[in-house]
């Protein structure tokens, strides 16, 4: 009854096993290595806690999506929005939008400067005018 064989090419049993072998990669062999590297750090950090009589925070991962949103709804950004919308007649959801993408592109999409991002966040003023980038982060040295 179910005697029929079926015949794969080589180049789909290839490309198939290659898609299997990358999904397992990524969904469980890449975050067990950084939640090993995350415990040891932590741990380390304890310990220089406790021998040095100092507080570090342990590491913290914050989201991409949360430092945006604390951006573009910064009390001086607000301010500024509402500035440039009183100063040009362009409407406050559309510089919004205009601050939201500017958000986006100055927050990495890797935690790495989760902490400058938000202290630079007093002059989005030619942002909103669109003649540059933030100069806070030329400042710092970042862009």
């Amino acid at each position: 009854m179910f005697n029929a064989t079926l015949e794969l090419p080589l180049w789909l049993i290839i490309v198939l096993a290659t898609g299997c072998i990358y999904a397992v990669v990524m969904s469980a062999l890449i975050p067990g290595i950084k939640w090993f590297f995350r415990r040891r750090l932590n741990r380390a950090i304890e310990r220089i806690n406790e021998r040095l009589r100092i507080q570090i925070r342990p590491f913290q991962r914050t989201k991409r999506q949360v430092l945006i949103d604390r951006l573009i709804y910064d009390s001086q950004i607000i301010f500024e929005i509402e500035n440039e919308a009183m100063r040009s007649d362009v409407s406050r959801e559309i510089l919004q939008a205009r601050v939201y993408n500017y958000a986006r592109q100055i927050i990495p999409a890797r935690d790495l400067l989760s902490s400058c991002v938000l202290d630079c966040s007093s002059d989005f003023s030619n942002d909103l005018q669109g003649k540059g980038c933030c100069s806070g982060l030329r400042k710092a040295g970042i862009r």
